[in-house]
């Protein structure tokens, strides 16, 4: 190592400038290896938690550990089909979920629907997405031959 001293009299050193490009450089390639092999095992997927799947399967597994919850939720996914409008959604989730320990979202969800300008066709929008992701994964075929 290249040391020069730093004043006059002085008794520090600090190294000569560019005694550590080599090492710089190095490190930079090995980052930037590292950071490729990272990107090409993500290639193709979405963060998981930015998979709508993702969450519905939270919601599942909670669900399935709180048999109130698990009785609500099953109950409104049987009704939704008969539901006329969004507003029709929106009353339908507030009776249904009201007093029930839900996830915390699903709470919120449904109080700013209620606040907000189109909150509840919002609401309307994502249920039936939701709904349609749970039939997707419980329901084999739409007709005893496609099961």
């Amino acid at each position: 190592m290249r040391l020069r001293r730093v004043g006059v009299g002085s008794r520090f050193f600090e190294p000569t400038p560019g005694y550590l490009d080599p090492v710089v450089a190095e490190i930079e390639r090995d980052t930037v290896t590292l950071a490729r092999r990272i990107a090409d095992l993500g290639t193709g997927r979405r963060a998981a938690v930015f998979r709508g799947a993702w969450w519905s399967e939270r919601v599942m597994d909670w669900a399935m550990e709180r048999p109130g919850f698990k009785t609500q939720l099953f109950r409104f996914v049987d009704v939704f089909p008969a539901l006329v409008d969004a507003p029709d959604v929106a009353r339908h989730l507030s009776e249904y979920f009201d007093g029930v320990d839900a996830p915390r979202a699903l709470d919120l969800g449904i109080d700013l629907a209620d606040r907000v300008p189109l909150g509840a066709r919002v609401e309307t929008r994502i249920a039936r997405r939701n709904i349609m992701r749970m039939a997707r994964q419980f329901i084999v075929g739409a007709s005893a031959r496609e099961a």
